[in-house]
């Protein structure tokens, strides 16, 4: 969006302090703390970019609904991740088609996506699935 609304210096600012910040942590905690600092500081640097983006939209165009943008994707992952969790027996390679799905449907039935969001999917598939 900042991109189709010609902000993209504000967006070069972002990623310099997040790529900085990466580094920083990187440097400071991978000797120490190894791969889970890595993964650590992976997750806190897309945080680090998402506050100056999301600042960057509320002060261009508008406030982010985020509760009703977000609270279906987590019903879906919640519903995804107990699954995992209640069949962690299961062999891996049924598990995780299994509970894609199951993340996919709770996206659907939750009202995630809109009939046009649909009818695209359906026109990109193959037409054998686009019943």
């Amino acid at each position: 969006m900042l991109i189709a609304i010609d902000k993209q210096r504000f967006l070069t600012g972002a990623f310099v302090v997040g790529a900085s910040f990466n580094l920083v942590a990187n440097l400071l905690l991978i000797p120490t703390f190894s791969y889970q600092a890595a993964a650590v500081t992976t997750i806190l640097s897309e945080i680090v970019l998402l506050l100056p983006f999301y600042y960057g939209v509320r002060k261009h165009l508008s406030a982010v609904p985020w509760i009703d943008l977000i609270w279906r994707p987590v019903v879906s992952t919640l519903l995804a991740g107990a699954l995992l969790w209640l069949l962690r027996d299961v062999s891996f390679l049924l598990l995780i088609p299994l509970a894609l799905a199951v993340y996919a449907v709770s996206l659907i039935v939750t009202g995630t996506f809109t009939e046009e969001d649909l009818t695209l999917v359906k026109r990109l598939l193959p037409r054998a699935f686009r019943r």
